[in-house]
């Protein structure tokens, strides 16, 4: 047994002795998360935004939104040059927190490129109830387009031809710890320990299942992936995210035809899996601060981890889903027009100086490198007739001047 990581709340200890005091790490973190009763995303205990628990692209104001739009309107051009202008389109989001994404991309629509509204619906995929209750709350305004919400299950028994995104939102997605230790990969455990009659959660070192093994071992000789890299030291760790298959395999059955656009943190394998990265990406937030300590307080922090770029791309192309190119956002927001912006904000009267400012701040922290600008954009196209729409996107083109 390791050496106690954090204090255990009454409820994980209830849950953990329920089924003999130990679980896998991605058990611990669906719980921690997604819980009905205590998870922090399921009920609501976490607030996204600059003055919340953590801050997204959309949340810094409706700029990100604005030139995102410019994409959707082009791709969703595309779909009616393929389907006919008859073809009701739809736009789903997946996972759209406060629903600020989703408001501002309609918003930007209304205004910048009207002829769509009355051709297309929009739909999202939560499954919190507390989310979807501010999600309504933020788009009660927007009467003129049809909103609805549903879930992945509900999605796939009426797939829909349009765009799909998930933004900031696979880095969410339970995963599964492994640590070197011994000459030997173990999957990591959490499991509850008493002293003085009070309880703690420590990490274990469980065996890896056979399954779970056969999974990894497919992905590894299918990208040239060594899973633990050479030469790692006395327990090094890092994440396997072991539900991008079957995310890919709901997200394929919700569409019959369209683009999906993911917006996250990413790396390559080569710098993600490598042994000068001891303890891989996985961090806890809260109000605005991060810890390294994902067992601190479950089901009141955010837990999240950057995705493995090759991985996402094997299982998408596994599920159907054709590349059709990735980016760094700072680039891809560029060629959307960020450039044009800025130079706009420079032309605003004296009177607006304090607005300029901000919106200056808010899209230079798009891009910086240090910030935001290093998302990955990465996007796919399916279609049902297994022949490829030849879709082209914008936002891998050379920017717009």
């Amino acid at each position: 047994m390791d050496t106690p990581i954090s204090s255990c709340p009454d409820w994980l200890v209830k849950r953990l002795k329920a089924v003999g005091g130990s679980i896998s790490f991605y058990e611990y973190m669906d719980w921690a998360l997604n819980d009905s009763e205590h998870g922090a995303y399921s009920k609501g205990k976490l607030q996204i935004g600059i003055e919340g628990d953590f801050a997204t692209s959309a949340s810094l104001g409706n700029d990100f939104a604005s030139l995102l739009a410019v994409q959707v309107a082009d791709w969703f051009r595309q779909l009616r040059l393929c389907f006919g202008d008859s073809q009701l389109l739809s736009l789903v989001e997946i996972g759209p927190g406060e629903g600020d994404l989703v408001f501002d991309l309609i918003s930007a629509l209304q205004e910048d490129f009207s002829w769509l509204i009355p051709k297309m619906e929009v739909i999202l995929v939560e499954s919190s109830p507390c989310f979807r209750e501010r999600q309504k709350n933020r788009l009660e305004t927007l009467s003129n387009v049809s909103i609805s919400w549903m879930t992945f299950d509900q999605l796939a028994k009426k797939p829909i031809i349009g765009i799909m995104i998930a933004n900031e939102m696979l880095d969410a997605l339970p995963v599964d710890r492994f640590i070197w230790h011994d000459q030997k990969l173990w999957r990591e455990g959490v499991e509850l320990s008493c002293t003085n009659d009070k309880y703690f959660l420590n990490l274990s070192k469980l065996t890896i299942p056979v399954e779970l093994q056969k999974s990894i071992n497919e992905v590894c000789s299918s990208i040239g992936l060594q899973f633990p890299p050479d030469n790692v030291h006395q327990n090094w760790s890092s994440e396997w995210h072991s539900k991008l298959k079957e995310w890919f395999a709901k997200a394929s059955a919700s569409m019959i035809a369209g683009p999906m656009l993911i917006i996250d943190y990413m790396l390559p394998f080569n710098s993600y899996y490598k042994a000068s990265r001891p303890s891989g990406t996985i961090i806890a937030y809260k109000g605005n601060i991060a810890s390294d300590n994902v067992l601190l307080d479950p089901g009141n922090w955010d837990i999240t981890s950057h995705l493995c770029k090759e991985i996402v791309a094997f299982w998408a192309e596994q599920n159907g889903w054709l590349p059709l190119g990735s980016i760094k956002q700072g680039q891809a927001l560029l060629a959307l027009g960020l450039s044009e912006r800025l130079h706009t904000l420079q032309l605003l009267p004296s009177s607006e100086i304090a607005k300029a400012l901000n919106s200056r701040e808010a899209l230079l922290r798009l891009v910086d490198p240090l910030a935001l600008g290093e998302f990955q954009w990465m996007a796919f196209e399916t279609n049902s007739s297994k022949s490829r729409l030849g879709l082209s996107s914008l936002f891998l083109e050379e920017p717009i001047k």
